[in-house]
């Protein structure tokens, strides 16, 4: 809750910030179609008795580690859902900028979903560094996404990967990509639409509602919002409508 609410009042400053020098921000996902576009990557780290579990004692991403990892994995298409709440959010997916693609992870891949950011090091890395500083990174969400929900998503995530670690830690092996650039075959893709991402959280839903962690009301809520936007062909209309996905930028443009 504290992360959510520190997002919405940095937005917030910013935004008073320009308006007193007579400027502008836009927290669009997406500006241009010549630019990479903007996310909002999620850094999380786990502690146990206040000590970092992402690294374990001979400095390799622990099992720890990889049970979260493998529950953001699973349930990432439709943690879309609350991270990428608008149209234009998806064009980072479809442009393959720097942006993620396909659901996996590694450590110097910049299409990877999730992505270790300081793993060169961690062998080298001391105690005394910091344990803030040994993350692993969520690069799907942009500065549309509802924090509340979101943060609340990936804890159900986090969450589903521990109780079922059997499973996660094979989605973890199987969906692990190292070179730069490199895509295996038969990964799946991120959603391309808010219709997508509806879809993914109706199925998900379950996962979502155990426990009461999200009501009925609010996943049946999120789900018509998406599906409110009818851009169920949006990466078609990119390659055969340029101009209307211009328009569409500019709609979005003071949106997150």
């Amino acid at each position: 809750t504290k992360m959510a609410e520190t997002i919405a009042l940095t937005k917030w400053v910013i935004r008073n910030v320009c308006a007193k020098h007579g400027a502008t921000v836009s927290f669009s996902p997406k500006i241009s179609l010549g630019h990479a576009g903007s996310g909002m990557h999620i850094h999380l780290c786990g502690l146990r008795n206040q000590k970092n579990v992402i690294v374990d004692s001979e400095g390799n991403l622990s099992n720890d580690a990889k049970k979260m990892i493998g529950g953001i994995l699973k349930l990432a298409p439709s943690l879309c859902a609350f991270g990428n709440t608008i149209p234009v959010s998806y064009l980072r997916f479809i442009s393959r900028k720097e942006s993620p693609v396909h659901i996996c992870w590694g450590t110097r891949n910049r299409l990877a979903l999730v992505r270790i950011p300081l793993w060169w090091k961690f062998k080298r890395i001391k105690e005394e560094v910091g344990a803030a500083q040994r993350t692993f990174e969520f690069r799907a969400p942009d500065a549309s996404a509802d924090a509340h929900l979101l943060f609340a998503g990936i804890a159900v995530a986090i969450d589903y990967g521990y109780n079922n670690s059997e499973e996660v830690l094979r989605i973890v092996e199987e969906l692990h990509i190292e070179s730069k650039g490199e895509v295996k075959e038969g990964l799946n893709r991120l959603p391309q639409s808010c219709a997508e991402s509806a879809v993914n959280l109706e199925n998900d839903r379950k996962y979502y509602e155990t426990d009461g962690v999200f009501s009925q009301a609010v996943i049946d809520g999120t789900i018509r919002r998406l599906l409110s936007y009818k851009d169920k062909t949006l990466s078609q209309m990119l390659k055969s409508e340029p101009r209307r996905i211009e328009d569409l930028m500019q709609t979005y443009l003071n949106y997150g």
